[in-house]
């Protein structure tokens, strides 16, 4: 599991989100394979798959908060193109 996370950030890193969802599937065939009450190896095993899945959750909001502001943005392009046609004097 820690291999997989560890490639699923490097993934996200890399802007591969079409890849990185296929993987995601890969990690809950995992998480379900695991028997009730399952416990990691080792606490510093556990330790570092929290720190690669909260990596993974920054990266993954970072990439949506970019998304976001790209979107912003070409909304506001598109209204002053609106704008600008609605005011041309071809028309």
């Amino acid at each position: 599991m820690e291999r997989l996370l560890r490639r699923q950030v490097e993934l996200a890193r890399q802007g591969s989100l079409e890849e990185l969802s296929a993987s995601s599937g890969r990690l809950e065939e995992l998480l379900a394979r695991l028997p009730a009450g399952a416990v990691a190896a080792s606490a510093s095993s556990c330790r570092t798959v929290r720190r690669l899945y909260e990596e993974l959750c920054l990266i993954l909001a970072t990439r949506k908060a970019e998304v976001g502001r790209r979107l912003k943005e070409m909304g506001a392009g598109k209204a002053c193109l609106r704008a600008y046609r609605g005011n041309s004097p071809d028309r």
